[in-house]
């Protein structure tokens, strides 16, 4: 990068800052993949000190769709989780905050695992809880689960319900068996502040509980590395962001084993454009576990003169925290 060019960067950072909106997609994910136009309906958060990004869908006991979405707040610093019931037609009709405190937190995930929801975030709290709930949009409660410090985006994979066993090989028998234990460990991926643009970390759990990393699956690619939304177990799918160029520059929906290193095999790349002609990037996509619907960020600069004053809001915490700390102290 040239002295100009730090120059330009250094103004822009001062003068403007990304509008963030949600896209609640038209096509299913196997639209996507036969590489229909992602196009859709555009959430926005209507209060102008504040952004909707990092969505996630679910669908409720009626059907209803729910999109969770990180609910930034400028004049804190700090994001919180809110719950987004969606019409048919796009629009919101109920706005619920379930997850907010001191600590920073984003990039929400839920998922129904034998009749209990569990939801993940990525947060500074250093006690890292994963939480419950009892029906959607309803206050999230802290479990007794909780994940490793510090992991930056994280994704979690729940293997469907019912024991799904897996054919292992046995030395003395030239027959196979059924493994008991097999399907029932949870995964995790992520990255961590240490080298959150280009690290990618997993970790495995049984019924996840007592995460271990899994070394042998560490790699860095900028553009296909970092989560950005769901790990698919049954699918053998993950979305990645590329931050090649600075953080959601493009999503990608890649090939997942989580027995194989490497970042996996493109199978649709979105860019910001793909979604808004004057979009500069996007971050998230996410699908709930029919693939039916799927919910997408994209991002765009605006001016705003206060914007070096929410830029130092928004680092303050970040330098206290010893969750924070923590991340970036992974290796």
């Amino acid at each position: 990068m040239t002295g100009a060019d730090g120059v330009s960067r250094l103004i822009r950072g001062v003068t403007q800052e990304r509008a963030w909106a949600v896209v609640v997609l038209a096509p299913t994910l196997d639209d996507l993949l036969d590489g229909a136009p992602p196009g859709g309906a555009f959430l926005a958060a209507p209060e102008r000190d504040r952004f909707w990004a990092d969505p996630f869908p679910v669908r409720d006991a009626a059907g209803d769709l729910w999109i969770f979405v990180e609910e930034y707040l400028r004049w804190r610093g700090l994001g919180r989780i809110v719950a987004l019931r969606v019409s048919e037609t796009g629009q919101v009709v109920t706005r619920r905050t379930v997850l907010a405190s001191s600590h920073h937190f984003s990039f929400p995930q839920v998922h129904l695992n034998d009749g209990t929801w569990v939801a993940t975030v990525e947060s500074c709290d250093p006690a890292a809880p994963t939480y419950t709930f009892t029906a959607v949009g309803e206050p999230w409660i802290a479990s007794l689960r909780t994940l490793p410090v510090g992991v930056i985006d994280p994704a979690i994979a729940i293997p469907p319900p019912g024991p799904t066993p897996v054919v292992v090989p046995d030395e003395d028998d030239p027959t196979t068996l059924l493994d008991p234990h097999g399907g029932q460990d949870w995964y995790l991926t992520g990255t961590s502040g240490s080298d959150e643009f280009a690290g990618f970390r997993q970790w495995v759990a049984p019924e996840g509980v007592g995460w271990i990393e899994q070394p042998e699956v560490r790699f860095r690619d900028a553009v296909l590395a970092r989560p950005a939304g769901n790990l698919d177990l049954t699918r053998g799918l993950r979305s990645t962001q590329d931050c090649s160029e600075n953080y959601g520059v493009a999503t990608s929906l890649v090939t997942w084993d989580p027995a194989v290193p490497g970042p996996g095999e493109v199978r649709r790349r979105i860019e910001g454009t793909d979604l808004s002609a004057d979009a500069l990037g996007t971050h998230t996509l996410a699908w709930t576990p029919d693939g039916a619907a799927v919910v997408a960020d994209v991002w765009r600069r605006r001016r705003q003169p206060l914007s070096a004053v929410h830029r130092i809001l928004e680092q303050r915490h970040g330098r206290l925290c010893p969750g924070r700390r923590e991340s970036r102290r992974m290796p």
